[in-house]
């Protein structure tokens, strides 16, 4: 039983650091992202309505809106307990 607490412990803690270095990488390809759309110009052409007059589109810059899947995933910390890690495993 505490060899199995062991491993599980270790493997939580690998997961813990897994988990930071994906974090890093998806907020830089995060900024990468804002930062391409940010250098994206609009298109500044008329477009004929449904009524048949020009409508002209805003001069506001557009901005980047990311997927909800772009938010950081939970992790669980190595000072979780069996419970949590139980729920937590379950869950996801």
């Amino acid at each position: 039983m505490e060899k199995q607490l062991e491993q599980l412990t270790a493997l939580l803690m690998q997961q813990e650091q897994a988990q930071e270095e994906s974090q890093r990488r998806e907020e830089g390809m995060s900024q990468i992202l804002e930062h391409v759309v940010s250098q994206q110009e609009p298109s500044h052409h008329s477009t004929t309505t449904t009524s048949g007059t020009a409508a002209t589109s805003s001069s506001a810059p557009w901005q980047a809106k990311f997927p909800f899947g772009a938010a950081p995933a939970p992790h669980l910390s190595s000072s979780a307990s069996l419970r949590e890690f139980d729920a937590w495993y379950h869950k996801f």
